[in-house]
């Protein structure tokens, strides 16, 4: 059997993107399907720890929009919303799988800052930014 190793294409953004991120933080935003996990996936995987950045979808349809694993073990789930809203049923199941794995569900105009019963963190995205520095 054939392999081949494809390198992934350098995103015209890319330059930028990194000139910025050695001064600030950097969010990425755009459609669905247009690369941001695949470009981002190429920013933490030269960092060392091996960090990967993935997605959460089994065969009953539940997704996860990010999920962070550091040695192929999940360390943060994150689902994304634009409001305000009960937290998602496919993250509450991924957080009862796993327990130890931080879970945010952020959303970008909400005002709400709450844990729920699961230990998930419901909060503004800019809350969720802020923590990082």
């Amino acid at each position: 059997m054939k392999t081949a190793t494809v390198k992934l294409k350098k995103r015209y953004l890319y330059d930028q993107i990194e000139s910025d991120l050695a001064k600030k933080m950097v969010f990425v935003g755009g459609p669905r399907q247009v690369g941001k996990t695949t470009m981002t996936k190429q920013f933490l995987e030269p960092k060392g720890r091996g960090l990967e950045l993935r997605y959460f979808r089994d065969v009953d349809g539940r997704e996860v929009d990010f999920i962070i694993t550091e040695n192929g073990a999940p360390i943060q789930a994150i689902e994304c919303k634009w409001n305000d809203g009960d937290i998602s049923k496919s993250l509450n199941y991924f957080k009862t799988k796993f327990a130890d794995c931080d879970a945010w569900q952020l959303s970008a105009i909400g005002k709400k800052d709450y844990i729920s019963k699961g230990n998930i963190r419901a909060c503004p995205a800019v809350n969720f930014l802020k923590e990082l520095v």
